[in-house]
């Protein structure tokens, strides 16, 4: 790959319990690796379940996140669809 290719990197989180109402307060961070850059105009972070619909996410105090907040100390965390109901289903 030369050096101004775009690299397309995937997480993928799968709930393993047994929980019958999925799993709650998930927090996810990553990091960046040295030697990558960072486009300019920032990465295109994109969360979804396996039937495309999308999850939101926080950081995990409740306050708004950036895209950019995965690679922080803290990273972020993915809003439970409600009491009943976590962010990541069985």
């Amino acid at each position: 790959m030369n050096n101004s290719g775009i690299i397309t990197f995937a997480i993928t989180l799968e709930n393993r319990g047994g929980a019958t109402n999925g799993a709650f307060n998930i927090q996810v961070k990553d990091i960046f690796q040295s030697g990558y850059v960072m486009p300019s105009s920032g990465i295109n972070l994109c969360i979804t379940r396996g039937d495309g619909s999308i999850i939101s996410y926080t950081r995990p105090d409740g306050t708004p996140a950036t895209m950019n907040d995965i690679f922080s100390a803290s990273g972020i965390q993915l809003i439970d669809q409600s009491i009943n109901s976590g962010s990541l289903e069985v």
